[in-house]
Formats: structure tokens, C-alpha cells, sequence
């Protein structure tokens, strides 16, 4: 065998190998592409989903904050609509205990406190007008007085619905008297004296019970 044949069957032999080796090379890549493709549409794919997920997460967390904020508000709103309904409870039951208490009477105002009075001799003054203080419900007055007289009396005179009442009670020098009443706005408290000579000096508290 000629130098020249040798050459070229070593040139052939040295491209038939590096032919074999170019082919198990790119057996490799097409092996390699064929495992990396899926994979890598396989993560594309669970990432795909994660970021659907984390958004359906993040509308599910707004929605939570939304409700929450709804619940906080209703509960606001049940607190207060009880606060006003436990106030209301509150003024009827006390609208309630009043009326019981004019019912019985049990209630009562002061007309008049440790007033002073002095009475000239031989004549009575009046000491209260109930024209700014209408007596609006049935009841009675009472009448205390100190004073340094025992002639000393209390008289109550009124009018209203065709009664016409004028009455007087002596008291003394240290007394009481009581007079019933009927629902009017003309009404006078009267202090008066029988003395001859002296003028009287007296003290008067007036209630009135209804």
C-alpha cells in the first residue's frame, strides 16, 4: 500500500469517527432539548399557576378586608341602634314611674320656701299666683307657717271648670292646713291675720302634691 493510500484511508477513518461522534453529539442535544423542553414547560406551567393562584389569593384577602369592614360597621351600627334603644327603654321607664307617681300622689313641687311675709293687722296678702304655674293635674296644697301670731290663717282660692273654690283654715302661730285642687291655671295662695292692732310676721312654705 502506497503512502498516498494510507493517507486516505486514515483521512476516511478520521471522518467516518468524527462523523460517529458528531451523530452521538447531536443524539445528545436532541436527547437533552427532549428532556429540557418539557421541563421547562412543565415550570412555566406551575408558574403560570402559582401567579393565578397568588392572585386569586390576594382578591380572596380583599374580599375578607371588605367584609370585615362590613362586619366592624353592622356591629357599630347594632351597638348604637342598642344604645338608643336601651335610652329609649330608659325615658319610658321613667315617663312610666312618673305617671305611677301622680297616680298616687307621690309627687310634688315647691311653690313656695321659708318665704317671709309681713301682714299688716286685720287683713291677708296674697303670697302666690299660680298665673305662670298652671296646676295641670288634681291633688292638694299644704300650707306650714311659722309666725308670731295665733289668728294667723292660710286661704286658697281658684277657679276652673264651673268650680269656683275659696277656703281658709286657721294655722295659728306654728300650723299646717291642706287644701285639695283641681287641674287650673288660676290659682292664689293667700296669708291673712285677725289681729287688731299688731302687724303679724310670718314665715310660709307652700307644696304642692300631685
Amino acid at each position: 500500500m502506497t503512502e498516498e493510500t494510507k493517507k486516505k484511508v486514515v483521512s476516511r477513518t478520521v471522518a467516518i469517527v468524527l462523523g460517529i461522534i458528531c451523530i452521538i453529539l447531536s443524539a445528545g442535544l436532541v436527547t437533552a432539548f427532549a428532556l429540557y423542553l418539557p421541563a421547562a414547560n412543565s415550570v412555566s406551567r406551575l408558574n403560570s399557576e402559582i401567579a393565578t393562584k397568588n392572585s386569586l389569593i390576594a382578591s380572596q384577602n380583599a374580599t375578607i378586608a371588605s367584609q370585615s369592614q362590613q362586619i366592624v360597621a353592622l356591629q357599630n351600627s347594632l351597638s348604637q341602634a342598642q344604645t338608643s334603644n336601651d335610652e329609649q327603654i330608659d325615658e319610658l321607664n321613667e315617663y312610666i314611674s312618673d305617671l305611677l307617681n301622680i297616680l298616687y300622689l307621690n309627687a310634688s313641687t315647691t311653690l313656695l320656701q321659708n318665704q317671709g311675709v309681713q301682714l299688716p293687722a286685720n287683713s291677708s296678702l296674697g303670697i302666690w299666683d299660680g298665673t305662670n304655674y298652671p296646676l295641670t293635674y288634681a291633688g292638694f296644697i299644704t300650707v306650714q307657717v311659722q309666725s308670731d301670731s295665733n289668728t294667723t290663717y292660710a286661704q286658697v282660692a281658684y277657679s276652673t271648670i264651673q268650680v269656683n273654690y275659696d277656703e281658709s283654715v286657721v294655722v295659728g302661730a306654728n300650723g299646717a292646713a291642706s287644701f285639695p285642687i283641681l287641674p287650673t291655671s288660676v290659682m292664689e295662695i293667700r296669708l291673712g291675720n285677725t289681729e287688731a292692732a299688731n302687724v303679724v310676721n310670718a314665715t310660709v312654705t307652700a307644696t304642692y302634691h300631685y
